[in-house]
């Protein structure tokens, strides 16, 4: 999706980053980098996993496929 920003645009796109799995994260080894900052706070208070990006290790773990995830698997998204 971010491939088609705008050419003014594109180097301001979301970037996903993978932490290293060993860490106090473990599966939940990945974040959105976005203005310089990284969404979500996968622990502690407000803590969360949702709105993660599919190249961590838990993602497959998530009720929802890494396709649904990715908004790839169209027939997911239709009624």
């Amino acid at each position: 999706m971010f491939k088609r920003l705008v050419k003014e645009f594109y180097d301001r796109r979301p970037l996903a980053v993978r932490l290293d799995g060993d860490t106090v994260d473990g599966k939940y080894n990945a974040v959105w980098l976005i203005e310089g900052e990284t969404y979500p706070k996968l622990v502690g208070k407000g803590g969360t996993i949702f709105r993660t990006s599919t190249l961590m290790e838990a993602a497959p773990l998530k009720q929802e496929s890494p396709g649904a995830q990715e908004i790839t698997d169209v027939q997911f998204h239709l009624p």
